[in-house]
C-alpha cells in the first residue's frame, strides 16, 4: 500500500508546490532576513563542488575568501542541480524554472538551445524597475546570440563562439571590474552576474598556482614513481616545466589513482584562482560602499565528476556531479550559519526576487526566505535533469531515483551505492516509494496525440530515435486505458470507437516513427489531418515500409512507369526524378531528412541539375528543401545502409502517396498504411502538428498533432552552422 505521505508529496509536485515532508517540523531560525536590498551579485561557478571548499569541510585551502564571506552569510549544505548541463543550469538560476520549463537543453537540441524571449528572468524585471544589470560569462556557448541567457543585461560580456574555449578567470574579471566599478559608484540598484568556468578545465592552473597542490596530492605517489618525486622536487623553480612533464607522464593513466590524483591537483588550483577574484569582487564592493547592503551569492550551475564511476557502474547523475555549493550573505551580515536541509538551484531566483521585491512569473520555485526564518519546511524530493532531456532524477534525504532510457527507473544511494529494493527496510522502500511518485508527478511531457473519428479501424505503432521510455494511452468518452510500452516503442490497437492515442515525448519534442495502419479500404490522406492540414498537403515526411509490394512489371519484365523513382546508383549514391508525363511542367516541392536522426556529424550530401534549387534545413544539416519544375532529378548519399531516406514530395501542392513512388524494385509504402517520421522540429514542417481544430475528428477522420509545452514558432532559434561546429567539438561536456 502507498503511504499516506507518498501520495501527498505526489500532489504536492502536480499541483508545482514544494514537496514538503507532510509531517516535517519547522526548521530552526537562522534569524531574520533583511528584505531591501540595492546590490544584488552572484558569482557563479561551472563545476564547482563543494566537498573541494572549506566551506564542505575540505582539508585543503582552495578559497579562504569564500569562507570568509561564509562567516557572514547562510552556507547550504545540501543543494541539488537543476541540471547535468551548464547552458540549462545557468538559465534555471536566473529564471527559477526548472529545463523543462524554460526549454534550455543541449546545445544538440535542434531549434531549443536557448532561452524564449517570452520567458522572463530575474535580471529583466529588475531592469523594469529602474535597476542596472550587468553579466559576464566565460563559456563561449552562453554568448547572447547562442544562450538567450542575456535578456535583460544593459551589459554582456561573453567569448565568442569563435573563441572555441573558455575564457579563463583572469580575462572574464579584467573584461568586468572597470564596468563594475563604475556601476557599484553610481546610486542606482545593481544586479550584477558573474561566472567563471575554471574549474571545469581540469587541467592545473599555469604557473606557480597551478603546483601549490601537487604534493598534498601526488606525494604518495613518490616512492612507487620517481620520475613524479623528481617533478616535485622542482615544482617551486621551473613550475611551468613540471606542469608539462607530469601532464606528459600522467596525461595517458586515465582511471588511475595517479591520474585522479593529477587531476584533483589540477581542479584545486584552478578554484584557487577563482577564488582570488572573488575576494577582488569583495574588495571593490568595499570601496565603493556597497558591500554591507549587498545581497551576494556564491553558487554553481551543476558540479564536476573528478575520478571515473566504479566498476559496477553508477548512477547517470553521480553525486559530483549534481550537488553544488552555494553560499548566500545576505545585508548586514544576518543572518547567518549553516542551512542542512535539502534545497533545489531553482529556488534562487524566488529567494532573490523576495529580497529585493519583485515578483517572478508564475511558476517559478519557492523562496528559501520563509525557511531560514524557521516559518516553513524543506522539500522532501528536489528534481534534477539532464541537458539532453533523457534522464530525470528525483533526490531525497537517502536515495535518487533516476528515471533512464530504456531501464525505466533505477534505485541508488546519494553516496552512489546501487540499491536492491527487495533489500530495504519498510521505512527504506516508502521513501524510494515516494520518490518515484514524486518523479511522475513531476513529469511535464509533450504528448504526441493522434485522435480519430466514429468508424475508422485503426493499428498505431510508434517508436522513438532517443530518449526516456515514456508511457502511452488510449482517452476516450467509452474508453481510457494505459498501454504497455516496451523500452522506446508501442503498439495500439484502436476500435471503431472515437478515441486518441496518446505517446508521452518527455519534456520535449523528440524524433519519432509513427506507422499508421488503416486496413482494407479505409486510408484516405484527405481524411488524415497533421494539426489541421490535410496530410495530402503536408510536408511531414513519409517513410519507405519494408512490407510494401513489389512494383508492377509488363510482359517484358520491365517496371511500369511511375510519377516519381527513388533508385540506389552505387556507391551509396541514391537518386530521386520525378519525369512522369502528368507532371511535365508542374511546379514541385519537396523534403528529404535521414533516418534515423543520429548526432550532428551526420550530414546529408546532395548533387543536383540547375533545374532544381536546393535550400538547406535552418539549423539542420540531416535534411535539404528542394523545388523547381518536373521533370527533375536529385541525387543524395546514404550514409549507411542502416540509414533511410524520409521524403515527401508534392506535385502542385498535392503530397504524391507511397503508392507512386517506386523504391528500387518495390513501392515507397503500403495501400492502406503510412509510416510517418515526426522529427524534433523543422521549421514549417513540424510546426504543422501544433495546428488545433476545434471539436473531436469527424467520423473517418484521423488527427496527428503534438501538444503540451512546446515552444512557439516564433521562439525557436535554428542553430546556424558555427553553432553546430562549436557543439561537434564540445561533445557530451556540456
Amino acid at each position: 500500500m502507498r503511504s499516506v505521505c507518498a501520495v501527498a508529496l505526489a500532489l504536492c509536485v502536480a499541483c508545482g508546490a514544494e514537496t514538503s515532508a507532510p509531517e516535517a517540523e519547522d526548521a530552526p531560525s537562522l534569524g531574520t532576513v533583511e528584505r531591501d536590498s540595492p546590490t544584488v551579485v552572484v558569482v557563479v561557478v561551472d563545476g564547482l563542488r563543494p566537498d573541494h571548499l572549506p566551506t564542505g569541510g575540505y582539508r585543503l585551502p582552495t578559497a579562504p575568501h569564500l569562507a570568509q564571506l561564509a562567516e557572514e552569510g547562510v552556507v547550504f549544505e545540501d543543494v541539488i542541480a537543476s541540471s547535468s548541463g551548464a547552458n540549462a543550469g545557468l538559465a534555471s538560476l536566473l529564471t527559477g524554472l526548472h529545463p523543462d520549463e524554460h526549454g534550455v537543453g543541449s546545445l544538440r537540441h535542434r531549434g531549443q538551445h536557448r532561452l524564449a524571449e517570452a520567458r522572463r528572468t530575474l535580471p529583466e524585471l529588475l531592469a523594469a524597475e529602474g535597476w542596472r544589470t550587468f553579466g559576464a560569462v566565460s563559456l563561449p556557448q552562453l554568448a547572447a546570440d547562442v544562450s538567450g541567457l542575456a535578456q535583460g543585461f544593459e551589459v554582456w560580456y561573453a567569448p565568442g563562439l569563435h573563441a572555441g574555449t573558455l575564457r579563463e578567470a583572469p580575462a572574464t574579471w579584467y573584461n568586468a571590474r572597470t564596468e563594475l566599478a563604475g556601476l557599484f559608484e553610481e546610486e542606482r540598484p545593481v544586479f550584477a552576474l558573474l561566472h567563471f568556468a575554471d574549474p571545469g578545465a581540469r587541467s592545473p592552473a599555469p604557473g606557480a598556482e597551478g603546483t601549490r597542490f601537487l604534493e598534498q596530492h601526488l606525494g604518495p605517489f613518490r616512492e612507487s614513481m620517481p620520475l613524479v618525486a623528481e617533478a616535485l622536487g622542482r615544482a617551486a623553480t621551473a613550475p611551468d616545466d613540471v606542469l608539462a612533464d607530469l601532464h606528459q607522464l600522467l596525461g595517458r593513466r586515465r582511471g588511475s589513482d595517479v591520474h585522479t590524483a593529477w587531476t584533483k591537483a589540477g581542479y584545486d588550483s584552478r578554484v584557487t584562482v577563482v577564488d582570488h577574484f572573488l575576494g577582488e569582487l569583495l574588495d571593490l564592493l568595499r570601496r565603493t560602499g556597497r558591500y554591507e547592503r549587498s545581497t551576494i551569492v556564491v553558487t554553481a550551475t551543476r558540479g564536476a565528476v573528478l575520478s571515473p564511476p566504479p566498476a559496477t557502474g553508477a548512477p547517470g547523475f553521480v553525486p559530483g556531479l549534481i550537488e553544488v555549493p552555494l553560499v548566500l550573505r545576505f545585508p548586514g551580515g544576518r543572518p547567518h550559519g549553516h542551512f542542512s536541509d535539502l534545497v533545489s538551484a531553482v529556488d534562487l531566483a524566488p529567494t532573490l526576487a523576495e529580497v529585493v521585491g519583485v515578483p517572478l512569473e508564475p511558476g517559478a520555485g519557492e523562496s528559501w526566505v520563509e525557511r531560514i526564518e524557521g516559518s516553513a519546511s524543506s522539500p522532501a524530493a528536489v528534481l534534477c535533469i539532464s541537458a539532453d532531456f533523457d534522464r530525470r532524477v528525483m533526490v531525497g534525504e537517502r536515495y535518487l531515483v533516476e528515471e533512464q532510457g530504456i531501464a525505466g527507473y533505477a534505485v541508488w544511494e546519494r553516496s552512489a551505492a546501487p540499491v536492491l529494493e527487495r533489500m530495504l527496510e519498510e521505512d527504506q522502500l516508502l521513501e524510494v516509494e515516494d520518490l518515484k511518485l514524486a518523479l511522475d508527478a513531476a513529469r511535464r511531457p509533450c504528448e504526441v496525440v493522434v485522435e480519430k473519428g466514429q468508424g475508422v479501424e485503426l493499428t498505431a505503432r510508434w517508436r522513438f530515435a532517443r530518449g526516456l521510455a515514456s508511457p502511452a494511452r488510449i482517452e476516450g468518452e467509452r474508453v481510457a486505458r494505459p498501454l504497455r510500452v516496451s523500452g522506446l516503442t508501442g503498439t495500439a490497437r484502436m476500435g471503431s470507437e472515437p478515441c486518441g492515442l496518446v505517446v508521452e515525448e518527455g519534456g520535449r519534442e523528440l524524433p519519432l516513427r509513427l506507422d499508421l495502419d488503416f486496413g482494407e479500404g479505409s486510408f484516405d490522406p484527405e481524411r488524415v489531418l497533421v494539426g489541421d492540414l490535410p496530410l495530402s498537403r503536408s510536408l511531414l515526411p513519409r517513410l519507405p515500409s519494408k512490407g510494401a509490394p513489389a512494383w508492377p512489371l509488363d510482359e517484358a519484365g520491365t517496371p511500369l512507369p511511375a510519377r516519381a523513382q527513388l533508385e540506389d546508383r552505387g556507391s551509396g549514391w541514391w537518386c530521386l526524378t520525378l519525369d512522369g508525363e502528368e507532371d511535365r511542367g508542374r511546379e514541385v516541392r519537396g523534403l528529404v531528412v535521414l533516418y534515423p536522426p543520429g548526432t550532428l556529424e551526420r550530414e546529408l550530401r546532395w548533387d543536383s541539375g540547375l533545374e532544381v534549387e536546393v535550400t538547406p534545413v535552418a539549423g539542420r544539416q540531416d535534411a535539404l528543401r528542394f523545388s523547381g519544375r518536373a521533370p527533375l532529378t536529385l541525387s543524395f548519399e546514404r550514409p549507411s545502409p542502416a540509414v533511410d531516406f524520409a521524403l515527401a514530395l508534392a506535385v502542385e501542392g498535392r503530397v504524391l502517396d507511397g503508392g507512386e513512388i517506386r523504391h528500387r524494385e518495390r513501392a515507397f509504402g503500403e495501400p492502406e498504411e503510412v509510416a510517418l517520421y515526426l522529427p524534433d522540429w523543422i521549421e514549417g514542417v513540424t510546426d504543422d502538428l501544433l495546428g488545433y481544430a476545434e471539436g473531436p475528428p469527424a467520423p473517418g477522420q484521423v488527427r496527428i498533432r503534438r501538444r503540451g509545452p512546446h515552444l512557439a514558432p516564433a521562439d525557436r532559434a535554428p542553430a546556424e552552422l558555427e553553432l553546430r561546429e562549436f557543439a561537434r567539438r564540445l561533445g557530451g561536456r556540456e
